[in-house]
């Protein structure tokens, strides 16, 4: 018989939070063990937190990450995965990275990356210079400075949906809403498109509107973020970079799964996720926006028909098990199949 592959994924899994159950990683282990692997996960910053008292990350970076670190090596010593995904790059030093692949020899080493400007970032590019693969959510310039710092394989992967808690949800009218906003205003490190602070601060004095997470507005986690995008009408999707070619957040699919008509900011290639006017519209200014917004309010059978779509597309094109998959087959052949397939 054909035995299990074996994943140790390697990330921040918040398993501390309700924002645990929104996340990601948790999409990806259920594709993969829906795929008949066997995963095992390393919540390293809860660990981290677990061999020391300190909770500022510098803190607890500076006296915990050694022991974090040597219990990493041992659990990968004893699991022996076939593959290694290391969710975040940023939780992984490079010295504990040399002795994972120096004990791990036949493993095959992911990195995904959902960050920006990698090349101004020298550890991370360092990290992914020791992957096999660097799997990124863009198709554009950030992935090839991947491919420039000598990593063998860098494709675009767009982020996962679960079906199983992403759909629409019962009508609960504390959460209902003309149009949501899930996120920060502003990207703490980096310049973020105007148009997105803009809007968000037009929207923040619209009292049909809801804002999480920015703008002084409470955030929202869990089911409860999947609750609300369902019982809004409209849900604004914008990165806080828009020019690179397909690169997207977990916003946008979290909410075209959701069932929400979704407005998103237009970037390069944005057809080949989801087509425009059938799917999802997208938008190019902040004028565009609430103009689009204004019209689709006034017409429901339009804006259903294509919060219907979106979600059937999502469901069945980006759902956890059939992304899974891709990844294994990046793996195993070096492509996968998918209309926004790009490798390099």
């Amino acid at each position: 018989m054909a035995w299990a592959r074996r994943i140790l994924i390697i990330g921040d899994f918040k398993l501390h939070s309700p924002e645990s159950l929104r996340i990601e990683r948790r999409h990806w282990i259920k594709g993969f063990v829906r795929n008949g692997c066997d995963v095992q996960t390393f919540s390293y910053r809860n660990i981290l937190h677990h061999f020391t008292p300190f909770h500022k990350r510098r803190y607890a970076f500076l006296f915990g990450r050694r022991k974090t670190e040597k219990s990493l090596i041992q659990i990968a010593e004893s699991y022996r995965p076939d593959i290694v995904l290391i969710s975040n790059m940023r939780d992984v030093s490079l010295d504990c990275l040399g002795f994972l692949r120096d004990v791990l020899k036949h493993t095959i080493f992911l990195g995904r990356d959902n960050d920006w400007k990698p090349a101004q970032n020298k550890e991370r590019m360092q990290i992914a210079r020791k992957m096999d693969i660097v799997l990124a959510t863009n198709a554009g310039s950030w992935l090839q400075d991947y491919k420039k710092a000598g990593v063998p394989v860098c494709a675009f992967m767009p982020c996962p949906c679960d079906p199983d808690i992403q759909h629409p949800y019962e009508s609960e009218p504390h959460l209902q809403a003309d149009i949501l906003f899930i996120g920060r205003s502003e990207h703490p490190m980096h310049a973020t498109d105007p148009d997105r602070i803009a809007i968000l601060k037009q929207l923040s004095r619209m009292p049909s509107a809801r804002i999480y997470g920015s703008l002084g507005y409470r955030r929202i986690e869990g089911l409860d973020a999947f609750r609300a995008i369902s019982n809004t009408k409209i849900a604004l999707s914008i990165n806080a970079d828009n020019s690179q070619r397909l690169c997207h957040s977990d916003r946008f699919i979290n909410c075209l799964a959701c069932g929400a008509f979704t407005l998103a900011k237009w970037v390069p290639d944005s057809n080949l996720l989801f087509e425009d006017r059938r799917e999802v519209k997208y938008f190019r200014s902040v004028n565009e926006f609430f103009d689009l917004a204004d019209w689709y309010l006034q017409h429901e059978e339009e804006r259903r028909s294509i919060a219907q779509a979106g979600m059937e597309k999502a469901h069945s094109q980006m759902n956890c098990t059939l992304m899974a998959q891709r990844v294994l087959d990046l793996v195993e052949t070096g492509s996968y199949s998918a209309p926004w397939k790009y490798i390099l």
